[in-house]
Order: C-alpha cells, then sequence, then structure tokens
C-alpha cells in the first residue's frame, strides 16, 4: 500500500484498499463456501437481482444528472431537500425493479418473500380490531 500510495497518491491508496479486499474476498470464499455446503452459483444467483436493481438504479441517476454531481444549493436546507429527492428516487426505482425482477424470476422464497410477509403480518395487526386498545376506551 505504501508504494502505490507514495507513486499515486489518493489514487494508489484506492487501488491497494480494493486489490487487498479482493484477494480477502477470495480466501474468505475460497474457506467459507465448501463449509457451509453453497456452491459458488447459488452464492451469485442470490446475488443476481439485487445488482440488476441497482445498475438500473445508477442508469436513472445518471441519466437524470443525479449521480455525481454536486448539488445546486450550498444551503443546509436546499442540500437536505437534494438528498431526500436524490435517495427517494433511487430508493423507488431499486425497490420498483427489485419487485419486477423478482415477480419474472416467478417470485422465489429469498428476502422478498420474507418482507411481503412481514409487511402482511403488520397490516393485518394494524387493521384487526380491538388491537392496541383497553378495555371501556371504546
Amino acid at each position: 500500500m505504501l508504494t502505490l500510495v507514495s507513486g499515486f497518491g489518493l489514487l494508489g491508496a484506492a487501488a491497494a484498499v480494493s486489490g487487498c479486499a479482493i484477494v480477502d474476498l477470495v480466501v474468505f470464499l475460497w474457506i467459507t463456501v465448501p463449509r457451509i455446503k453453497v456452491t459458488l452459483w447459488q452464492l451469485v444467483a442470490c446475488l443476481v437481482r439485487p445488482m440488476i436493481a441497482a445498475a438500473a438504479m445508477v442508469i436513472l441517476l445518471s441519466w437524470l444528472d443525479m449521480a455525481w454531481t454536486p448539488s445546486s444549493t450550498l444551503d443546509t436546507a436546499g442540500l437536505v431537500w437534494d438528498l431526500g429527492i436524490r435517495s427517494g428516487v433511487g430508493a423507488v426505482c431499486y425497490t420498483s425493479v427489485l419487485a419486477g425482477v423478482w415477480i419474472i424470476a416467478g417470485r422465489p422464497d429469498g428476502p422478498e418473500r420474507h418482507v411481503l410477509s412481514a409487511l402482511g403480518s403488520a397490516w393485518a395487526k394494524i387493521r384487526a380490531p380491538g388491537v392496541g386498545q383497553r378495555e371501556g376506551l371504546r
């Protein structure tokens, strides 16, 4: 790392950290994957839908000039507003694409199904009559 930093500055530091992270990931997977009885293909298959959604989000935000661009304002309220708009657009895009890809994939068991199940349970509790009310206060 010191060699890359002294020769290339901040870019060298980023390259050194990235290289170390890649080596760490390869060693971690090489040791862990056989022990938990998961194939590398199964591991990659879990990442495909989120990667498609993340790519779509980046493409949309770039197309709207909302990615890697400075805000048009410098006051705190404007920066907070800009952050909220960019985050909201990104979250809606990511969630929509992830849900769409999940439906196209045949709605397999996974985190999406777990979230929908949890939301359904929470909604049922909210809609149930008398939940959270004390007797005599009706």
